[in-house]
């Protein structure tokens, strides 16, 4: 629906906060729009897979202005012969405002963009991630929209009270004491595949930072940490910071510099560095529980701590038989595993590794 801005503002827009600007690109919309003299507006919101400015030059938009601060999240101003849009990106939703001339262009000219940049998969499926890595220099961050599984669907690939646990933690909302969640387990059960559900399921109010090098992160003293830490945020959401595979660095003989950045990561988790940080640390890693620095698990600093267990042959079983497989196991298996033998493929043979 086009709106009569002569109607709700004054004959200048320039300078004015009325209409909510946030940033200076905004106000630089409203004060193209002032200066055009176009008096109505079309605005609407959808879920899209866009993540930087799209190309709307086949539709004779021009790109005036580009704010991409953050993960997720962007501000596009776009100027037609008749016509100024501007496109507001927050975590895989865009809001378009089109201001025109006349009411049918504004609103024609809306309606075509969300005809084009709308996807109707993103809401069930997509979410955006931000992957970083550390260039030599200065940190890095690629903002990419993938698709994720759903807790739904994945669920009953878990044991019992593995799956119970992780239920728990997909459906919360708000953390409990600290701000650690600790994943650990064997190579293969799992904790990949739920950290993929974990990511859909909390993309409502949580951006998912992922860090690419997690012996970079711990490694650089503290400029990568400080880098991804204080990157621009999304107003109102939290962030889930993603240290995957991490366990070789949490040890107690890791090596000097690895340790004060474990220590730094601890105190973001429950310490002065945490403070005005709504930022939540998922950590996974194939190291036992025992095998870790005791720091990382004390009591008060993990709000989750799961251990993804193999299944046990009962379990696996069952699980097999649930599927339609004649396959069957009479050993403790991974969930990869269990896959190989629904395929007809023999798992790999367990292998020692270190000293025996």
């Amino acid at each position: 629906m086009a709106i009569d801005l002569a109607r709700i503002a004054p004959a200048s827009i320039t300078g004015t906060m009325q209409f909510g600007a946030r940033g200076v690109w905004e106000m630089q919309f409203w004060n193209l729009a002032a200066e055009a003299g176009h008096r109505h507006l079309s605005r609407n919101g959808f879920r899209t897979a866009v993540v930087t400015p799209p190309d709307l030059s086949h539709a004779g938009g021009e790109l005036l202005f580009s704010e991409c601060s953050a993960l997720g999240r962007g501000q596009w101003t776009y100027g037609w012969p008749d016509a100024i849009g501007l496109l507001n990106l927050r975590a895989g939703r865009l809001e378009v405002n089109v201001v025109a001339g006349e009411p049918t262009r504004a609103a024609d000219l809306a309606e075509q963009l969300q005809r084009e940049l709308h996807d109707p998969d993103t809401h069930e499926h997509r979410v955006p991630l931000g992957f970083w890595t550390w260039t030599g220099n200065a940190a890095r961050m690629e903002s990419r929209s993938l698709h994720m599984p759903s807790w739904h669907d994945i669920a009953g690939h878990y044991p019992a009270g593995v799956e119970d646990e992780l239920e728990d933690l997909m459906t919360s909302f708000e953390p409990g004491d600290g701000r650690l969640i600790l994943w650990h387990g064997a190579p293969g059960t799992g904790k990949t595949s739920a950290l993929r559900a974990l990511a859909r399921e909390w993309r409502d109010w949580a951006d998912v930072q992922y860090v690419v090098d997690p012996e970079q992160f711990f490694g650089r003293g503290a400029t990568y940490m400080t880098e991804v830490l204080t990157a621009p945020s999304t107003a109102g959401r939290s962030t889930l910071l993603v240290l995957e595979d991490a366990g070789e660095l949490m040890v107690p003989a890791a090596r000097t510099e690895t340790g004060q950045g474990l220590s730094r990561l601890l105190n973001l988790t429950d310490g002065v560095l945490g403070q005005g940080l709504d930022t939540l640390v998922l950590i996974t890693t194939n190291e036992p529980l025992a095998h870790l620095h005791p720091a990382v698990s004390r009591p008060g600093r993990c709000w989750s701590e799961i251990e993804f267990r193999a299944h046990k042959p009962h379990e696996a079983n069952a699980w097999l038989a649930e599927r339609g497989s004649s396959a069957r196991v009479h050993d403790d298996a991974a969930l990869a595993d269990l896959f190989a033998a629904e395929r007809g493929e023999r798992p790999a043979p367990a292998r020692r590794i270190g000293f025996a």
